[in-house]
């Protein structure tokens, strides 16, 4: 009972919050201009805050399991290459390939992976999967820009300046290089006695805090106003290999290879794996894919069908891993 409780605690809110954001634009009580600003809204302010003070709320840089980021690290470069490897044989066409590589290795790992973690383990877990997407997330953007441009039809090539000038320009990563750069000085301090925290000053913390409260419902609402469930038979093939590959395929691969390898990894840690490695396809996928000549309806189905289809897979697993005591 307690396994089932679990799943449908940490999945039910987040359907419900999407189911009600497409309700809201499908009965015109908010429209496109609105989901498109408030994306924005939520991409370069909510969010940051978000990762900012779940970072922050670590108690020291030590706490961080460095063993399992490098397990991450290496786990998304893995997907990278078989996402290559099967878009090959599964794509079409060039600008079909780049989307369906992306569909192995990114996730939407911080509108629905961090909320999962934080509906099931609360701050410690937020924090825990904060830390980790500080470090995938750079990954994320370089290896999208690479298979995107690897197979684009607009001639574009990747190039290292680009992919920088792209990490180093999102908001996430600015607000996740601030939060070290905070607990770095908050870890200094303590070691020479002082007892100085950020949140010590309560206007600027609690601003942010606040900020930070208001990411999920709204980037969900906002996620559930931008569904488009448009006609795309001649997708079906790619469409549900790429849903295979983000949901199935990937977390199954992944979570194995950490149970075989890792043992010794805790609930946290295999719960920050499954949100991070079965969690739907990125909106921001479609974005980029846009500007870098990709296939931007797959892209779209992709995001829609991932994520309508993660509620059943994302039970599953919760309440499998649960019952088996692995989360």
């Amino acid at each position: 009972m307690h396994s089932f409780l679990l799943a449908v605690n940490g999945v039910l809110p987040i359907i419900i919050l999407i189911a009600l954001g497409y309700f809201l634009k499908r009965y015109n009580v908010v429209n496109d201009n609105f989901a498109s600003v408030a994306s924005k809204v939520c991409f370069k302010v909510l969010l940051p805050c978000t990762l900012f003070v779940n970072i922050y709320s670590v108690e020291r840089l030590s706490n961080i399991n460095w063993v399992y980021i490098l397990f991450c690290v290496v786990a998304v470069l893995a997907l990278f290459c078989i996402g290559l490897l099967i878009s090959k044989y599964v794509a079409q066409h060039n600008n079909q390939r780049g989307v369906l590589t992306m569909s192995a290795f990114r996730s939407n790992s911080v509108i629905i992976g961090l909320n999962l973690v934080i509906f099931l383990y609360g701050t410690e877990g937020g924090a825990y999967m904060s830390a980790s997407l500080a470090f995938i997330i750079p990954l994320f953007i370089a290896l999208s820009v690479t298979s995107l441009s690897m197979f684009s039809e607009q001639g574009e090539r990747v190039t290292v300046g680009s992919v920088i000038k792209r990490i180093i320009k999102n908001p996430l990563i600015i607000a996740i290089a601030l939060a070290f750069v905070a607990l770095g000085v908050r870890s200094m301090l303590i070691r020479w006695g002082g007892t100085f925290r950020l949140s010590n000053i309560d206007f600027i913390y609690d601003s942010i805090s606040t900020l930070g409260s208001v990411t999920t419902p709204l980037a969900l609402i906002v996620l559930g106003a931008q569904f488009k469930f448009e006609s795309a038979r001649h997708l079906i093939k790619q469409i549900s290999v790429g849903a295979l590959l983000r949901l199935v395929v990937s977390p199954l691969m992944v979570f194995c290879v950490a149970l075989i390898f890792f043992p010794s990894f805790g609930k946290i840690e295999y719960a920050c794996l499954l949100c991070l490695f079965a969690s739907p396809n990125a909106v921001t996928n479609v974005i980029l894919t846009s500007e870098l000549g990709g296939d931007e309806q797959l892209a779209g189905q992709l995001v829609v069908w991932t994520t309508v289809c993660s509620f059943v897979t994302l039970f599953v697993y919760i309440f499998t891993f649960s019952q088996l005591g692995i989360i």
